[in-house]
């Protein structure tokens, strides 16, 4: 696997929030490339969480957001923008060590982009813009953020998952990935 950034672990625990098919695509890519726990959960509807997870295989579990966010390294926030409030809400505070990434697709453009929304609201610099768009194994991932330590671990969940990164800078061009969606 060569070799990881700083707070790259072997292996990390990572919450995918969010059962639609967009999440499920990024679920399914982790799952079969990068030998990581990988837990599931759906703040709207949880009973769509244990199917979701039972699809990706053995070692994937059904959780809450609150006890994903208690002990997963990686928070993939890929639920419907609509469903986001209930879902951090939900969440409750993750960790300051624990890396956030919003894969949601807000409607509309506002003068802030989503990623800096949630990053506002959790009081949080390690949230990375990412997955917006549905992965496909061999495309390129967009991504961007503040923290370059959590941009690291993101860009080699996408190189795992047999993607390729591209790296747009900090948070403010976030808006620029959530337009492509």
């Amino acid at each position: 696997m060569g070799v990881r950034p700083p707070g790259y672990d072997t292996s990390m625990k990572i919450a995918i929030m969010g059962t639609t098919p967009h999440a499920q695509a990024i679920a399914h890519l982790l799952a079969q490339h990068g030998g990581h726990e990988i837990s599931v959960s759906d703040a709207f509807k949880p009973e769509r969480a244990a199917p979701a997870a039972a699809g990706l295989g053995d070692d994937a579990i059904a959780e809450t957001p609150y006890q994903q966010a208690a002990v997963s390294d990686v928070l993939i926030l890929a639920t419907r923008w609509e469903d986001l409030d209930q879902a951090l809400l939900a969440m409750g505070t993750p960790p300051d060590t624990a890396v956030i990434v919003d894969a949601t697709k807000p409607p509309h453009p506002g003068p802030q982009s989503g990623a800096q929304i949630i990053a506002h609201r959790l009081d949080s610099h390690r949230v990375v813009e990412a997955f917006t768009q549905t992965p496909e194994p061999g495309c390129t991932i967009s991504l961007c953020g503040d923290d370059p330590d959590a941009k690291a671990v993101v860009e080699g969940l996408i190189r795992e998952m047999g993607c390729t990164p591209h790296d747009l800078g900090g948070l403010k061009h976030a808006g620029e990935i959530e337009s492509l969606a």
